[in-house]
């Protein structure tokens, strides 16, 4: 406790949103992430009912950004934090958490993967089950600055379960950071349920 305080004091927090001192996302940004999100999302074609956090803009952006990019990994802790009161308000029931997967080259570079981050600690918090069982077989171009159809048939076929899920009743829920068309989820959702999977349920921190 006086070592964390030390170190408070030493290298002060900053908010990534609003960069006010005291924690990497304030109580204020936080309370803004919740008020971009609307009652309900629309539907994406091969997915169930989408949960997010909020919209992908400030301050949320701002997290998503730093997280991903410049690898500040404890906003994993706040934006699961925020997920996992999101969950709570649901009443989802009991699941497995699993994490969209990034390339290996991409896992290379970066160090990790940012989704599995945040889905780990979502699992911890909720008192659910955490199982990667996705993984990309394929090298295939960033979904980033495609349009809306090169999206889809950029990510098809791309994912591989090598779990079999076929005896879990239990859930599961796909965790991606960025939801924008859809396309990756829908991938990855298919994956899952071609392994046995009865119920896939996609999460994602942030809607585009």
């Amino acid at each position: 406790m006086l070592l964390s305080k030390i170190a408070d004091i030493a290298f002060p927090q900053y908010c990534v949103g609003c960069n006010t001192e005291g924690s990497l996302l304030c109580t204020l940004c936080r309370q803004k992430i919740h008020h971009t999100r609307p009652t309900k999302w629309p539907p994406y074609k091969g997915l169930g009912t989408l949960v997010a956090l909020g919209v992908f803009k400030s301050p949320l952006r701002e997290a998503i950004h730093s997280l991903k990019f410049n690898s500040v990994k404890a906003l994993a802790t706040p934006i699961a934090q925020e997920l996992a009161l999101l969950c709570q308000k649901k009443h989802l029931p009991k699941g497995i958490i699993t994490p969209i997967p990034l390339s290996q080259d991409r896992l290379r570079v970066r160090g990790y993967n940012q989704s599995a981050l945040v889905a780990k600690k979502l699992a911890l918090m909720l008192g659910w089950h955490y199982l990667e069982t996705l993984k990309r077989w394929q090298r295939r171009p960033s979904q980033a600055k495609l349009k809306r159809a090169e999206r889809l048939k950029n990510v098809q076929g791309v994912f591989l379960c090598h779990y079999n899920l076929s005896k879990n009743h239990l859930p599961i829920y796909l965790l991606d950071d960025v939801i924008t068309t859809g396309a990756t989820l829908c991938s990855a959702t298919q994956a899952l349920k071609e392994s046995g999977a009865r119920e896939v349920r996609p999460i994602a921190i942030a809607r585009d």
